[in-house]
């Protein structure tokens, strides 16, 4: 569609992942007769014929398509969006200190440049994990506590500066986290401490695995990625952390990075269609290996050779060292490491400014007393009379031992609906997680002839500030309860 606006002669859209987990739409223009398109007239072009959602959040002018040999448009070569890709209105800076500091919050998380008081944070590429650092930046830097619902109905510094003076000056008061100078007979966190009673249960469970398998293209410098892995492990110590009883009490065991290798296997010589079965048999294989809390790193990687130029990457975290906000520092981390020493530079990442173990010490010492029965006083009361056991029909008897068998239904919702319930959520101002949960809620009410409807969600966990780039175990389940009585709307 981009093609039938006039100045425009070549267009593609990509739905770029520059960080991981981070997708978003982005256009590339190349004017008629070399002259430069209007980004912001071509962004109204396409907004008066498309929905919101399939307007894309950066337009970038190039003077030429990158192309291959063959002569199609190179998608590979085409650049990163930067901040002036993204809609900006006409900039307004900040008039205050508390609207400079806003600013600067959103310009470290966004990556991009002289953020105005009026832009709109998920214009420049926010979205809901991002909205959840700013919470935890302006309760680190402001000494306030912002609902997240806050930053969804105010997406703007000017909008969120207003809300400021009617929330909670103080929030959690959460001390800040001191790294320790021991590093011996370390306590585990609260989620660790799960984790491991667990394991010890199961008698080794292959249930907390994290596994995931990434084709990687083009010439690969296996010295320098093997480099770059090692480098993570002796960066993130909740990846050589072990876990040990010692007098009657687990703790944490910090192992130096040296036992980490990057394995490798030569696929080359088999056949293409063989090379897909052996790829599928060696990701199962992997995933389903145990792991050893008392003895094994936390972190195995295996690269699989295709041809020349393309590998598979197997890699698999347990779970009482990892989570999903971990997986995307890792490839962040990988990624830097890898194209630093190919390139052989050193090091570019800044140090840490604490570890995991620093938080598992920290975390009992500002929960507890009044903190801890604060938030036992809300849970207690959130989950009184809670159901044992949802009341769905199920089609075979429940077993008596639990199992982990299951299944998984994926159904597309068509442009016309998503465009509905956006529209919808905008107009009752929530986002459109409490709208499908609800409907969710109200779904599992009517097969199950029940009003008292309860779903777990995971949640990041990371309440400050320093947990963000690190690698550990900080998400955590959110129980949401629905009351369905007296067909609530």
């Amino acid at each position: 569609m981009l093609r039938e606006y006039p100045p425009v002669g070549e267009a593609v859209v990509l739905a770029r992942e520059d960080r991981p987990g981070e997708k978003r739409l982005v256009a590339y223009l190349v004017g008629k007769e070399r002259m430069a398109p209007d980004a912001d007239r071509a962004r109204e072009f396409l907004a008066s014929r498309l929905p919101d959602h399939m307007v894309p959040a950066a337009f970038v002018i190039l003077e030429w398509m990158p192309l291959t040999a063959s002569g199609k448009i190179n998608r590979r070569a085409l650049p990163a969006p930067e901040g002036d890709d993204f809609q900006r209105g006409e900039h307004v800076p900040p008039r205050t200190p508390v609207e400079r500091r806003l600013c600067e919050i959103w310009e470290e998380l966004l990556g991009v440049e002289e953020v105005g008081i009026e832009d709109n944070f998920f214009d420049l590429g926010g979205h809901s994990l991002l909205a959840t650092q700013v919470v935890s930046r302006v309760r680190s830097d402001l000494g306030v506590e912002v609902p997240l619902r806050t930053v969804f109905e105010h997406p703007t510094v000017a909008g969120l500066v207003q809300r400021l003076p009617g929330l909670d000056a103080g929030g959690l008061f959460l001390p800040p986290i001191e790294r320790l100078g021991r590093r011996e007979g370390l306590p585990l966190s609260y989620a660790q401490q799960r984790l491991w009673f667990i394991d010890r249960l199961e008698g080794g469970s292959v249930h907390y695995n994290i596994p995931g398998a990434v084709r990687v293209h083009g010439r690969l410098d296996r010295e320098a990625f093997a480099r770059a892995f090692a480098g993570i492990v002796e960066r993130h110590e909740s990846l050589r952390t072990v876990f040990r009883e010692a007098d009657g009490t687990v703790v944490q065991v910090v192992q130096d990075g040296t036992g980490f290798r990057l394995q490798e296997r030569d696929l080359c010589r088999l056949a293409a269609a063989t090379q897909e079965s052996e790829v599928r048999r060696l990701m199962m294989e992997e995933a389903r290996r145990p792991f050893d809390l008392s003895r094994d790193l936390m972190l195995r990687a295996e690269l699989l050779q295709l041809a020349e130029d393309e590998h598979v990457l197997l890699l698999t975290m347990h779970h009482i060292a990892s989570d999903g906000w971990s997986v995307g520092v890792l490839l962040r981390e990988l990624g830097t490491l890898y194209a630093a020493y190919r390139a052989g530079a050193a090091n570019p990442l800044p140090p840490l400014a604490v570890q995991y173990s620093d938080y598992a010490q920290w975390q009992p010492g500002w929960l507890h007393g009044e903190v801890l029965e604060g938030q036992l006083r809300y849970w207690r009361r959130q989950l009184a009379d809670l159901p044992l056991v949802h009341a769905l029909p199920l089609d075979k008897p429940r077993p008596a031992r639990q199992g982990f068998e299951g299944g998984e239904h994926g159904q597309w919702l068509g442009a016309e609906l998503r465009d509905r319930m956006e529209a919808f959520c905008r107009d009752s101002g929530v986002t459109l997680f409490m709208l499908l949960q609800a409907a969710f809620s109200v779904l599992l009410g009517r097969y199950s002839g029940e009003v008292d409807i309860v779903v777990g969600s995971p949640i990041a966990g990371r309440v400050h500030r320093d947990l963000e780039p690190l690698i550990g175990f900080f998400v955590s389940t959110l129980v949401l309860r629905t009351d369905l009585a007296d067909n609530p709307r």
